[in-house]
């Protein structure tokens, strides 16, 4: 089963950084950065940083 789970937010270069775990079909969780900016007053994702993988299951 696959899930995804948000984090609180922190900052990283500068920008408003939501972390996000992500698990694979195999049970292996995987962690994104979200690096977020905000334009014409929404909040878009400016780009995705993978950060690890996780010896964990779900």
């Amino acid at each position: 089963m696959r899930t995804i789970r948000f984090g609180g937010l922190t900052r990283a270069d500068g920008l408003p950084t939501q972390r996000v775990f992500v698990s694979d079909a195999n049970g292996a969780v995987h962690v994104l950065d979200d690096l977020m900016e905000q334009i014409d007053g929404a909040w878009r994702i400016a780009g995705v940083r993978y950060a690890e993988r996780l010896c964990l299951t779900v």
